[in-house]
């Protein structure tokens, strides 16, 4: 897996077919391979996006760069249509410094180990006895189809919004939800589903300021008094609509699981030829071999192909220069699959994580670097445990592909496989 070469500065007076932005909403995961396949492979090269110069970073090198606070700022770097659906208005996403890392440590102690294993735990039971539910819907042929992605977003969305002490009847978890799977749903751009995602991100806005309010009016908000996720984050010194955009952010990532852990199940226990992983999910081994598949689906079907930044000062990287206030763009998709650092980038080898540690500089799925320090999510280790529990009680059952399902073109962003399953008891 290691190994890294320099990158071929690209030529300053080449210019791109279309600007990356209208290339990342009409190509998706495929507009920076193919920009950079017609830059000869550079690892780093100059574009444009929003009609003024950016700079693609690629590879480890890339990370390191764009990691570097001292060279990068994410202030104002994702562009606001993006950044207003997918974060909200004034979440820490925006923020640099301190005050970044000052807000970020609460979601850190918030998702510490204790945290994951309790609402992972709690996931795989609620995905247990809703696997039971559906199992008591079989027809005559001993079979039932579901949607496994519309199961695992009621799944989620379930668990996180009773594990953070939000007060809500079971109709309206589910409700909330599949709104906010639909901002995750919406931030590529994908006509209707970007209108249908800033329509829930304004209502949902509104929800979560009110429940700030009513926590912060009932006393529950006070320093050393609701000691739940939602009363710890109504407690921050913030107005109650930036609050409420700062619990979403602890709740929609966690619904947003769904989109990996859809993946990986397709590629592990529905597809029939990896049988040998499904075992493995059954065994003994079950949380390492769980823990590689969830590592390797990410890194062959990340969540965004690239990630923002802009420049602070006039420096050069690897032979390209960059001004004050540029923005730089982190191939993530590229990056994951560089040949330089991975062995057989293209193939799924779950394996290939068996008993290492994915790099924190060339394993960029939900951010580089390191999550105390950056801007690397701080729910990654509740994104694995959650892939690897649902895995395991996926595993108990049989499921097969239905017929006719088509997965999500490259093109589209976030991109999700074919989700309808057939569903009956296994043995």
């Amino acid at each position: 897996m290691r190994g890294r070469h320099a990158g071929t500065p690209a030529d300053e007076g080449y210019r791109p077919l279309m600007d990356l932005s209208l290339a990342l909403m009409r190509r998706g995961y495929r507009a920076l391979p193919e920009e950079r396949e017609r830059r000869g492979g550079a690892d780093t090269f100059a574009t444009r996006l929003l009609g003024r110069r950016a700079v693609v970073l690629h590879g480890r090198k890339g990370v390191r760069f764009f990691y570097d606070e001292s060279l990068v700022s994410r202030v104002g770097a994702v562009p606001p249509p993006v950044a207003g659906l997918i974060f909200g208005s004034g979440a820490m996403h925006g923020l640099d410094g301190a005050e970044h890392r000052h807000r970020k440590a609460l979601f850190l102690d918030l998702l510490d180990r204790a945290a994951v294993a309790e609402v992972s735990a709690a996931a795989a039971h609620l995905l247990r006895h809703r696997l039971e539910h559906e199992l008591a819907r079989v027809g005559p042929d001993g079979e039932v189809t579901v949607d496994l992605f519309d199961v695992l977003v009621e799944v989620y969305g379930d668990t996180v919004l009773r594990w953070a002490g939000v007060p809500a009847s079971d109709a309206q978890r589910l409700r909330l939800a599949h709104r906010m799977a639909a901002i995750v749903d919406g931030f590529g751009g994908a006509g209707t589903a970007y209108a249908r995602g800033w329509r829930d991100r304004l209502v949902l806005d509104r929800w979560a300021t009110r429940v700030v309010r009513d926590v912060r009016r009932a006393g529950r908000g006070d320093r050393g008094g609701d000691d739940t996720p939602l009363g710890r984050i109504a407690a921050l010194d913030l107005p109650a609509r930036t609050a409420g955009v700062e619990l979403l952010n602890l709740l929609r990532p966690t619904v947003a699981v769904a989109w990996p852990a859809t993946w990986a199940a397709v590629e592990t226990v529905v597809d029939e030829r990896r049988s040998e992983i499904a075992d493995g999910l059954r065994g003994i081994d079950a949380d390492r071999v769980g823990t590689c598949v969830a590592h390797e689906s990410r890194r062959v079907r990340p969540f965004v192909p690239a990630l923002a930044g802009k420049v602070r000062r006039a420096t050069t990287h690897d032979g390209v220069r960059l001004e004050p206030g540029e923005r730089v763009v982190l191939d993530v998709a590229g990056t994951n699959v560089d040949p330089a650092w991975w062995t057989g980038p293209g193939e799924f080898d779950p394996t290939r994580f068996d008993g290492a540690e994915p790099d924190p500089y060339a394993f960029v799925p939900q951010g580089g670097g390191d999550p105390s320090h950056g801007h690397r999510c701080p729910g990654e280790p509740l994104t694995v445990a959650l892939v690897r529990a649902t895995l395991a009680e996926l595993a108990r059952v049989e499921l097969r592909a239905a017929p006719g399902g088509r997965e999500q073109p490259l093109t589209r962003m976030p991109r999700r496989p074919a989700t309808r399953v057939v569903l009956r008891p296994r043995g």
